[in-house]
């Protein structure tokens, strides 16, 4: 690491946290929560037209929370958006964006101030997806305890409010999906920084289900989306790999035409409900991949 942070101190004042909610389990949020409170300032909560925000905002009346409440669900990057802008407006430097069902250790965020320094627009904390317990874990932990990379998860990420507001803020377009790889490869064409802290842990849960079948010699593991996920999933595939091209994977137009669609037929094999409304997402999701615009006008100066 280069030009490191010296008072540590100093930017741990500047931290807060900040979560969007979309009827969440609230015991797993109460967690998600709990676990982040002693670790920041204070905490931003984004509700995105939860049916359940009374029994939500019950359960977390003794937690010290500053609430947005939108009356309808305008898209996780808006949201993220009003996160950052809320964060900023209260005076934070730095947010550490949560999912709703994500839960942090207790030494997350302290694990990752190492990390903070000029021209770093992330740390990242290691990502451990709690979907998928039980299998096999890695050979060996990373040996570096912190290292450059070109993208990251925005949960549980250490986010510089101003950076992000420099790039223009979250694409609001994507909605949901690929909004992290977005806003992080914008960031590394501007000439920021991401850096993962391998100390640093975050408990995940990604999708609706994970679902473990047998196929000849091995067992594979995936998550169940429903149709409207797949279209978003889809579409912003497609429109990241023309953005970015080799920048985000190496063989984009492959990744995108050929790797991606062969997974996806593979999953709806063991996916019989709604096998037809699931194809007719992911073919509608890719055409229109194909047509949205690489320049988003909030960013195109």
């Amino acid at each position: 690491m280069t030009d490191p942070v010296d008072d540590l101190q100093s930017v741990t004042g500047a931290i807060c946290a900040g979560v969007v909610l979309y009827n969440p389990e609230i015991d797993l949020l109460k967690q998600n929560l709990e676990a982040i409170n002693p670790q920041v300032g204070t905490i931003i909560a984004v509700d995105n037209g939860s049916s359940n925000l009374d029994g939500v905002q019950a359960a977390l009346v003794g937690l010290p929370i500053h609430w947005v409440v939108n009356s309808l669900n305008q898209g996780l990057a808006k949201a993220l958006n009003q996160v950052v802008d809320t964060a900023g407006a209260l005076g934070f430097e730095w947010v550490v964006t949560l999912d709703q069902d994500s839960i942090c250790d207790p030494d997350m965020v302290a694990e990752m101030l190492p990390g903070v320094a000029d021209g770093v627009m992330m740390v990242a904390p290691r990502v451990i997806d709690r979907g998928f317990i039980g299998k096999d874990p890695p050979a060996a932990l990373p040996t570096q305890d912190f290292e450059d990379i070109h993208r990251c998860i925005t949960s549980g990420a250490l986010t510089r409010v101003a950076a992000i507001k420099a790039l223009g803020g979250f694409d609001n377009r994507l909605f949901v999906d690929q909004i992290d790889n977005d806003i992080s490869l914008r960031g590394i064409e501007r000439g920021y920084r991401i850096v993962l802290a391998n100390k640093a842990v975050l408990n995940q849960r990604y999708g609706q289900t994970s679902i473990k079948r047998r196929v000849l010699w091995r067992t594979v593991r995936y998550h169940h989306y429903d149709a409207a996920r797949i279209y978003y999933q889809q579409r912003n595939l497609v429109y990241v790999c023309r953005r970015f091209g080799k920048l985000y994977v190496p063989h984009p137009v492959f990744f995108a035409t050929v790797r991606q669609p062969a997974a996806f037929a593979i999953k709806i094999v063991f996916q019989p409900d709604q096998r037809l409304r699931r194809l007719g997402s992911f073919f509608h999701g890719f055409f229109d991949g194909l047509r949205m615009s690489k320049v988003w006008p909030e960013v195109a100066s």
